[in-house]
């Protein structure tokens, strides 16, 4: 492995860590980690503060996953582990970020980054299968972890180099266990279901 592998991962962190639901939802006065489920993800915004810094808050954590995605890609040496490893660390820091706390998202618009830059076509089917699981049942988070265990499951079975695939797999783990109340809720039946109105209670 390439020396270049470290400070790309710790950079990766660092971007995937950018808490952008708490930041612009200060912008606004607000304080994101004490609305609706005290995530900083997209859902919380958007249903905290509305459609506009929601969809902001969507595409710019999207962005952070490519950008670790393109930095991975320019650090490896060819085995795939750069890539896998900074796919891996962007979603962590999104997740645990450093700069409020290690207390995050759930890294889905994260890790949706990384998946459009090397998985286009999975990027599609996935989103498919989030928004019918969404119109079904209005249930944010049984949409997003079957579509990423979806993702996950394509990706594993698609050729390539198997660090990739770690990394891929790692993340989609801890999407899974970021949901780990979202589960229990949906297993109780008091799992919040998804308005609208961007004004319901968090997941």
């Amino acid at each position: 492995m390439s020396p270049i592998i470290y400070p790309a991962v710790l950079v990766s962190y660092l971007i995937g860590a950018f808490p952008t639901g708490h930041v612009l939802a200060s912008l606004q006065g607000v304080n994101i980690r004490a609305k609706g489920s005290g995530g900083t993800g997209a859902t919380n915004v958007l249903r905290s503060l509305g459609w506009k810094w929601g969809l902001l808050t969507l595409a710019i954590d999207i962005g952070k996953g490519l950008a670790a995605t393109w930095l991975g890609r320019w650090a490896d040496d060819g085995s795939g582990w750069a890539t896998g490893a900074c796919v891996l660390a962007a979603v962590a820091g999104h997740s645990w970020p450093v700069y409020i706390g290690f207390r995050g998202g759930k890294s889905v618009a994260t890790f949706a980054g990384p998946v459009a830059a090397l998985y286009p076509g999975y990027t599609v089917i996935a989103a498919g299968l989030f928004f019918s699981v969404l119109a079904l049942t209005r249930y944010v988070s049984l949409g997003s972890i079957l579509s990423t265990a979806l993702l996950v499951g394509l990706i594993l079975a698609s050729p390539g180099p198997v660090p990739v695939k770690l990394g891929f797999l790692g993340s989609g783990l801890i999407i899974v266990w970021r949901h780990k109340e979202n589960v229990k809720r949906l297993l109780a039946g008091t799992e919040n279901r998804f308005s609208s109105s961007a004004q319901n209670q968090g997941r």
